[in-house]
């Protein structure tokens, strides 16, 4: 089963905690942000830069002080007080779950998400979830695109250029085999 489809299941069931398995965690940030409807906000946090409200939706409702929470235990707890079937998306954080400060934190976020319909994202290029949140956390995986995909995502955005500007050139046959 394809991302979309696990990801609309679990959200229809009011899945708390998702871990998805990515080589290419911005891009499936943007995935997930596709999926959104407009009233879902987004928020995402990575130990650089913080919690970030990544939409619209999220920027109407802010969490508190944007930016200054790199801490992942205090960033799951300000995520605890996210809106109504808002999407919180963790980085990196099967490197964080080693720790038994985040692990207490996301598991203490369970009962909190599931009672308000959100759900805690964690990415990651694998996840090896600790026995304390082993039955607690659906595990997805977001492949790299096939070749056909990757075919697809350039004609798509060959198409685009050549409506957009006069000079643009389309790869020939033999570029188009290097993607």
């Amino acid at each position: 089963m394809d991302l979309t489809k696990m990801w609309e299941a679990a959200r229809k069931r009011g899945v708390p905690i998702i871990a998805v398995e990515t080589a290419d965690q911005q891009a499936t940030t943007w995935y997930i942000k596709s999926l959104l409807s407009e009233t879902e906000a987004l928020y995402v946090w990575d130990c650089a830069r913080g919690i970030k409200e990544a939409n619209k939706e999220a920027k109407r409702l802010p969490l508190g002080q944007d930016g200054l929470d790199t801490d992942m235990t205090t960033a799951v707890d300000i995520l605890a007080t996210a809106p109504k079937d808002a999407v919180a998306i963790l980085m990196n954080a099967a490197r964080q779950l080693s720790d038994i400060g985040p692990v207490q934190a996301v598991s203490n976020l369970r009962d909190t998400y599931k009672s308000t319909g959100c759900t805690l994202v964690l990415l990651g290029p694998a996840f090896r979830l600790p026995a304390e949140l082993a039955n607690d956390v659906l595990v997805m995986e977001h492949p790299l695109p096939s070749e056909e995909e990757r075919r697809k995502i350039v004609e798509d955005t060959c198409a685009a250029a050549e409506a957009e500007c006069e000079t643009f050139r389309r790869p020939d046959k033999k570029e188009m085999r290097l993607i």
